[in-house]
């Protein structure tokens, strides 16, 4: 009898782990199949499929019993950085300039941060089996959103115009609101990309120029740059990763502590003007936007002035020709030198946070860029750090560091990266050290 309850026991426990990791495939999968479907259509949709699966992947870990009392040596170095960057901007809550939308900014944060560290522990314990399936998935998303990417600016966005019930105008979805979509689609490329490169290398190539072909056919600089950025720096990592690795981190480590000099110097407008005469405006505009950003910096460098302050900051709604007053008033008469936040991630983390939540970010990329798994071959480095590089010159040029559809994005994408890097020895393929 008791012999027989235990293989009873053993049967129930089995069931169990093959139901959840049932559900951990099924989560992973439909995140990496939507992520680019749905920065096409409604990207905003972002932040709820992170707190979906975010949720699904706390409810499984606890599930499962996947928790134990952690060293403070065991906490890897990304992961202890971010806890630090939480940390600190809760602190920072306190001489915010509006302590009540920073709490609830922070609180978003935090959610966000626990959603996407439970996607990572999912997706390092899936199988090969499963991770294969993940990866079928990623593919066909992404193919589905460069084809409705495609469709959208070649129709006027007849498809989202139908969803929406409005389709006799097309002032509301021109172009620019694929902005979103074409820098989701100028990440989720590589990781889609390696699968085919590891499975028929030649609809590889194919989806790559599908890719930059669709990126190419919009009108965001951000998406033709991180593009471009991601397939110089995947090439050069592909010949020399550990040279890139390391270089990349100690530059962008150094890049972010050194940041509120560049707008004073480097980067102040009258400097790149003369330089750059025929600069377009809206890069005419960053400039000055990051020039007001410093000085705020320099007002409390230390602190900084609390997370969210951007949207709130004293003079934010100055017009940019009231500094710069040779600029023609019928192209930057209606820009500000804030508009709701600095365009520039890390200067709006030094703005907000200071020096101690610039270090955090610091050591947090550079952490992310230099480190090391065993599992991953050449292909696999180099991918990474493309994805890296072009999620960085987004967020040095694009969207609010805080927004909750770019933070949702960040995360989801940095949990499809870790299943591409999670192989191990049984998936059948060697796994050289780069």
């Amino acid at each position: 009898s008791m012999a027989t309850e235990t293989i009873s026991s053993s049967r129930n426990e089995i069931a169990l782990t093959a139901g959840l990791k049932r559900v951990s495939t099924a989560v992973l999968a439909t995140s990496a199949f939507l992520i680019l479907p749905l920065a096409v259509m409604a990207p905003l949709g972002l932040a709820p499929l992170m707190a979906v699966a975010g949720l699904f992947a706390l409810a499984v870990l606890l599930k499962a019993h996947v928790h134990r009392t952690i060293a403070v040596g065991d906490i890897p170095i990304p992961v202890a950085a971010v806890l630090a960057l939480l940390a600190w901007s809760l602190a920072s809550v306190v001489w915010a300039i509006d302590p009540s939308a920073s709490a609830v900014k922070w609180l978003r944060l935090a959610l966000t941060a626990l959603g996407g560290l439970c996607l990572f522990g999912l997706a390092r314990r899936l199988d090969p089996q499963d991770r294969r399936r993940v990866e079928t998935a990623l593919v066909a998303g992404v193919v589905l959103g460069l084809v409705l990417l495609v469709q959208d600016a070649l129709t006027q966005a007849w498809l989202r115009r139908l969803v929406r019930g409005d389709m006799a105008h097309t002032a509301s979805v021109g172009l620019a609101t694929l902005n979103r979509g074409a820098t989701l689609a100028a990440l989720m490329i590589w990781p889609a990309c390696l699968v085919l490169y590891r499975r028929r290398w030649p609809l590889a190539l194919l989806l790559l120029a599908a890719g930059a072909g669709s990126v190419a056919l919009l009108e965001s600089d951000s998406a033709h740059f991180a593009f471009a950025a991601g397939l110089v720096a995947t090439a050069v990592a592909a010949i020399a990763p550990r040279l890139t690795t390391w270089g990349l981190a100690a530059a962008t480590f150094v890049a972010i502590l050194a940041a509120p000099l560049a707008p004073t110097t480097v980067l102040a407008p009258d400097r790149v003007l003369a330089a750059a005469p025929g600069l377009a405006s809206p890069a005419v505009h960053r400039l000055y936007i990051w020039q007001f950003t410093a000085r705020g910096i320099a007002e409390k460098p230390w602190l900084g002035w609390g997370i969210e302050a951007a949207r709130r900051f004293p003079g934010r709604d100055m017009p940019v020709t009231e500094i710069a007053p040779d600029l023609p008033g019928e192209v930057y008469g209606a820009m500000t030198v804030m508009p709701l936040h600095p365009h520039n991630a890390v200067l709006q983390v030094w703005l907000e946070l200071g020096a101690p939540g610039a270090l955090a970010l610091a050591v947090l990329a550079a952490s992310l860029i230099a480190v090391a798994v065993p599992s991953c071959d050449r292909a696999d480095i180099a991918v990474i750090r493309g994805v890296t590089v072009a999620t960085i010159l987004v967020s040095a040029f694009s969207y609010g560091f805080w927004q909750s559809w770019w933070q949702g994005a960040m995360w989801l994408v940095a949990a499809i990266m870790t299943v591409m890097a999670a192989r191990s020895p049984r998936d059948g393929r060697p796994t050289p050290r780069p």
